[in-house]
Formats: C-alpha cells, structure tokens, sequence
C-alpha cells in the first residue's frame, strides 16, 4: 500500500498544464518558422522575376518601369518611385502605374519628371538625405520625402486619396556610390524585417540595371 502512495503521489506525476504550456509554446514556435520560410520563398520568387526582367531587356526605361510595378504588386504597397542622381540634384525618374498614383499625377501642375530635388547636405528632404547619407529612411509622413518640391496640400490629398500610412526611401547603390533612390508606401502601419530585407536586396539589384 505504501509503494502505492508513493507512486500515485502528486509530485511524482507529470504536471498536465506545464506541459500542455510547453506543447502550445512549441507549436507557435513551429508555426513562427513555417510563416518565415513562406515569405523568404516568396521574396525569393520575387527577386527570381526581377532577375528576369533584368536580363530580358537593355532598354532603362522598360526595365526601370516594369521592377517598380513588380514590386509594389508583389508586396502590395500604395506605389513606388524610382530617382536617379543628375550631377548636384536627385530627379523623379519612374513611377508605379496604380490607379490611385495615375488621379495624383493628374493633379500635378508639372509633368513628373520635372520634379527635383538638391542633393545639399541643408536639404531635409528624406529622398535627398537617402542618397547623400545612403541610408534607408522611414516615416508615417510623405512630406518628409517629397516636399519640397511637390507643394503640401499636393501631399496631403495625397496620403488622404491613397490611405498612405508608412514611408520608406532606400538607396540605390553601385560600386560604392548612391546613384539613386526608391521611394514606396504602404497603407500598413509599418514595414517587417523581412520587407525591409528583400526591399534592400531589390535596391541593389536595382543598381545594376
């Protein structure tokens, strides 16, 4: 009877709710690393088309187009824009062909590439900053990155007209030097890791174009 006891005693019996604790821990666990090897499928997929795009054409133009409506469809951000540096200033160059940035346009007063900005260290603006510091720059204001030279209420209407929620500027980077940048938002509140990641590996592919 005593070994009995001894057996069925509650501290030599496996604690059931330590344990379904420790079960449930590692399923979310599982499933942290089954999401994350989703998205880096997918981003792989995704650099794979833009490899594509690379070689499949010589032409800039097409080429610059055809990577930035890729990316904005595949992440599905608001839109995004390609800059290339001119000597001392930093020129909108390419823009995504959603339709909320096609009724923007429509409210320009000067055609897109018109539009530019100094590439001077006093210049706050966030896009001239990514090329001078190359470095990545984020925020939840698209006036931090466009005006000026685009006048504020152009932006405003903007981020209203497209539900714009988060910014973010990355340098297009060759042989060590800033050639450009790209610009993209999203109606998020803020862009993951991962993001961030295959939006950089897209910049420096970018570079190469």
């Amino acid at each position: 009877m005593s070994i009995l006891k001894k057996f069925f005693n509650k501290d030599n019996l496996p604690n059931s709710k330590n344990s379904f604790s420790s079960k449930k821990k590692n399923f979310r666990t599982l499933q942290e690393k089954i999401k994350k090897l989703e998205i880096e499928k997918e981003n792989l997929f995704i650099l794979r088309e833009v490899t594509n795009i690379l070689i499949s054409d010589l032409d800039f133009e097409k080429i610059s187009q055809k990577i930035v409506n890729l990316m904005v469809d595949k992440l599905n951000y608001v839109g995004g824009i390609l800059f290339i540096k001119e000597i001392n200033t930093l020129r909108a160059w390419t823009i995504s062909e959603t339709k909320a940035l096609k009724i923007v346009l429509n409210l320009l007063p000067k055609k897109f590439r018109d539009y530019h900005t100094p590439l001077i260290k006093s210049n706050k603006n966030y896009i001239a900053q990514t090329v001078i510091q190359k470095k990545i720059f984020i925020s939840p204001n698209l006036t931090d990155f466009v005006s000026p030279p685009v006048h504020k209420k152009v932006v405003f209407f903007t981020e209203k007209a497209t539900k714009c929620r988060i910014v973010i500027s990355l340098p297009v980077i060759i042989k060590k030097e800033a050639i450009g940048a790209l610009m993209f938002s999203s109606r998020k509140k803020q862009f993951t890791k991962s993001e961030i990641e295959i939006l950089k590996t897209f910049a420096n592919q970018a570079g190469i174009a």
